[in-house]
């Protein structure tokens, strides 16, 4: 693991995380094989192109009710059906729109 590049290394832990959603939503009987909410932080930046819209299908594809996929990077927003964007205004106060 220490010898892989920053996308090499996303690559393999959400592979690894789909891998655990996937066993525990099996094993623990979760309401309609759903988890409930998934929070990733800035997964995906260090991804070419390609990389980004098949890790974004495959987190798509995951068990789980609500995913949030935390992200700078703009063109993601065309690759989801619901999208929240948090701006901040000329004095720093954070305002969220769908």
């Amino acid at each position: 693991y220490a010898a892989l590049s920053g996308g090499e290394k996303q690559l393999v832990d959400i592979a690894t995380l789909a891998a655990l959603v996937r066993l525990l939503s099996e094993r623990r009987g979760f309401s309609g094989g759903l988890l409930g909410v998934l929070i990733l932080d800035e997964v995906i930046s260090f991804l070419d192109t390609y990389n980004t819209e098949a890790i974004v299908e495959q987190i798509k594809t995951m068990p789980i009710r609500s995913i949030f996929l935390i992200s700078h990077i703009t063109e993601l927003r065309g690759l989801f059906n619901n999208v929240m964007v948090v701006r901040k205004d000329e004095n720093g106060v954070s305002h969220l729109r769908a």
